[in-house]
């Protein structure tokens, strides 16, 4: 099972369903925050957490990082939810990772990518 949450986006002034993400405290380590993300936003942590890609969504205008995880064996654990976001989490089986890509018109980079690697780690093992 694949965890996403669905969010208001202010920027598309629509929902989208994304992968969980965040962002880094000052000074915090990518890992750290793939971990208190996952808690903060589902609601569970990991207990393997597997760095997968690193990169720059927009390198024309920010030297902002994205890095992607993969967290297996979860485990209930969560954090306060920010108090600006309102989301709601939803699940799809991994079978249903092509027809979400095939059918999501607004989707986002990060979940983009997130979801096709995750397909093509499972197709390798």
């Amino acid at each position: 099972i694949v965890y996403l949450v669905r969010q208001y986006r202010c920027a598309i002034e629509n929902e989208i369903l994304e992968i969980p993400a965040g962002l880094a405290n000052f000074g915090e380590d990518p890992i750290v925050t793939a971990h208190r993300e996952l808690q903060e936003e589902i609601g569970y942590d990991a207990k393997n957490m597997e760095f997968l890609i690193s990169f720059y969504p927009s390198p024309g205008f920010s030297d902002e990082v994205t890095y992607i995880y993969l967290g297996t064996e979860l485990f209930k654990s969560s954090l306060p939810k920010d108090d600006d976001e309102f989301i709601k989490v939803e699940t799809i089986n991994v079978s249903e990772i092509d027809h979400f890509l095939q059918k999501n018109v607004t989707i986002d980079a990060k979940t983009a990518l997130g979801l096709s690697l995750l397909k093509n780690k499972l197709k390798q093992s």
